[in-house]
């Protein structure tokens, strides 16, 4: 059995996700080949997720890949998926990021053309779900409507989507995509559970007080802005103190740096300008009494709020999309409007006076576990092992075991 994963990019997800995709195939079949770009295997998420893991693994590097218009982008990675399919001639395919591609697959297929040899089978997973939430235009209610339905008509043999949102509305839609779609977790790393103390002292910062933060990237998209604002409105006590840890976009730094200059002097507020390796994320989190994920208008799922559930943490989150759905669903924390400033500062103040208080739920348990690295390998290879008449994994947990507990 031959096993070819197909992606382009390097940035976000893509590389954590075949990093550990990689591995796990390698374990079921002798002959893995991983088809990226040029500029992936020269980047440096490339050297620190697939290159340790890469030995035995056939890496075919030739594409040239320039990220354009979704839609021209959609088409290069197209073709050169083809082309990729021709040249390894694979028994299974894996496009972990099909976003774009998978659409082009469904308009090609109702024209007649086959996009794999026969006997080729060949999942996917999509990333985007904007036509799950509420759309403002007409025009973007029936883009997404012509997107789900090019998804339908496409020929995977089984299609993941990463966001529940859009796996419930393709489920409650019905159909034949519905038959042949399924959740895929986003994975967590599992980590030693940290203390408060402990991350505090990892990282250097103060041992004492309350802290409430966020870390990744930092920009307005994530709502830093209003959160900086809150924080200092909270009128909270003398010890508890804002983390922002990560890289500030450059569009935004002048502006935190501003704001928070009165609050890093008084010792209320701490700034880590820049990347974060995964240990120092988890240590950031742990730190914190609250994770704010107070994203506006973020159609995505979050992995800070993933991550803040693996390490115990509470948060606050908006009540748009993804965040706010699984933070009520799953009792992660509180939810709410945070475009309204009195609602997030009230927000605030409440979620640090229980914050000592917070235990994870059985079902934040079983979110968490399903979104582990185990269950999303598990996830990913099932139908490779009924191909290889093996059992499924030990490690395969399912959605509707989560929502047991729900």
């Amino acid at each position: 059995m031959h096993a070819l994963v197909f992606d382009a990019a390097h940035t976000g997800h893509h590389l954590t996700y075949v990093g550990y995709m990689l591995p796990a195939l390698k374990q079921l079949t002798p002959r893995v080949t991983f088809v990226t770009s040029s500029q992936a295997v020269a980047s440096g998420e490339y050297e620190e997720k697939v290159k340790p893991i890469s030995d035995g693994i056939e890496i075919d590097s030739d594409l040239n890949y320039k990220h354009d218009t979704p839609l021209k982008t959609a088409v290069t990675n197209l073709r050169a998926l083809r082309q990729a399919v021709l040249r390894h001639r694979p028994d299974h395919v894996f496009v972990p990021s099909a976003d774009g591609v998978s659409q082009l697959i469904g308009l090609q297929r109702l024209l007649g053309m086959r996009p794999f040899p026969k006997g080729t089978q060949a999942e996917a997973a999509l990333h985007g779900t904007r036509f799950a939430s509420v759309q403002p235009t007409l025009h973007r209610r029936l883009s997404g409507r012509l997107s789900v339905a090019a998804n339908a008509a496409a020929s995977w043999d089984r299609l993941f989507y990463v966001d529940v949102l859009g796996y419930d509305y393709v489920q409650h839609r019905g159909g034949g995509l519905a038959a042949r779609c399924e959740l895929l977790p986003d994975p967590i790393l599992p980590r030693p559970p940290l203390t408060p103390v402990e991350a505090r002292q990892k990282l250097g910062l103060p041992a004492d007080g309350r802290y409430i933060g966020c870390c990744g990237t930092l920009n307005r998209a994530k709502g830093i802005d209003r959160l900086v604002h809150a924080f200092k409105r909270a009128n909270l006590g003398a010890t508890d103190r804002l983390l922002l840890a990560g890289r500030v976009s450059d569009d935004f730094k002048p502006w935190l740096e501003n704001e928070l200059a009165p609050l890093v002097q008084s010792g209320n507020a701490v700034l880590i300008d820049r990347f974060l390796t995964d240990e120092e994320m988890h240590a950031t989190l742990s730190a914190m009494d609250v994770v704010s994920v107070a994203y506006p208008r973020h159609y995505a799922i979050a992995s800070i709020l993933l991550r803040a559930a693996a390490a115990q943490r509470p948060v606050i989150s908006s009540t748009f999309g993804w965040v706010g759905m699984v933070t009520h669903r799953f009792g992660l924390g509180q939810v709410c409007n945070v475009l309204d400033e009195d609602a997030f500062v009230k927000a605030v103040k409440t979620q640090l006076g229980r914050s000592q208080d917070y235990k994870p739920s059985s079902s934040a348990q079983r979110f968490v576990a399903f979104n582990s690295v185990a269950n999303f390998n598990a996830t990913w290879t099932s139908r490779l092992r009924q191909r290889m008449a093996l059992p499924p994994s030990e490690d395969l947990l399912t959605w509707q075991w989560v929502l047991e507990t729900v």
